[in-house]
């Protein structure tokens, strides 16, 4: 934990690199960015908005053509989780593999897949569910119309300019640099 005031930081760490060891955890470890990765995306594709590159209100078809009904689903549904599309986290598929190989990569592709291959919970813009499905579709987006991958898109357009030099989304799993929890 870091907090940062006029008066001054204080940081603090709690708990353990592994779960049930005993090797505490350091304000030099580093830690998976995980769901942060979601405000990123989000804030590149409002970018891109910003640039005149995409409209939040462009049908998702015009970037993913798989995505089923995806003329009736706008960028804009995506952002608030209200596309109605499947959330990929929520299949018995990724959970099992989750249980059987916790340390698999998972490709962007198969996850969305995943969530396509079933049907959605609502149509387009009538209800509200969060969907993982939205956010890696609207990276695969961001990639498409930056023509980079996401990893560096991050690094172009968030880190290098934000000054956050400790901060990565590495192109693998493998890459995470140590130490790490």
């Amino acid at each position: 934990m870091l907090l940062r005031t006029p008066d001054g930081e204080i940081t603090h760490t709690y708990g353990f690199r592994e779960l049930g060891g005993n090797d505490p955890v350091t304000v030099e470890d580093h830690i998976r960015v995980g769901s942060n990765t979601k405000t990123m995306t989000g804030t590149v594709i409002l970018q891109l908005v910003q640039e005149g590159a995409i409209a939040l209100e462009d049908p998702v078809s015009e970037y993913r053509p798989d995505v089923p009904g995806g003329e009736d689903i706008t960028i804009a549904d995506l952002l608030n989780m209200r596309s109605g599309l499947y959330n990929y986290s929520e299949t018995y598929e990724l959970n099992l593999s989750l249980d059987e190989r916790p340390d698999r990569e998972w490709d962007p592709e198969e996850l969305v897949a995943m969530g396509l291959s079933l049907p959605p919970y609502f149509e387009p813009d009538t209800g509200w569910h969060y969907s993982n499905t939205n956010t890696v579709l609207l990276g695969l987006i961001a990639e498409k119309i930056d023509g980079k991958p996401l990893h560096q898109i991050f690094e172009d357009r968030l880190f290098t300019p934000l000054g956050l030099d400790q901060t990565a989304l590495p192109a693998s799993g493998s890459d995470m640099p140590e130490p790490f929890s």
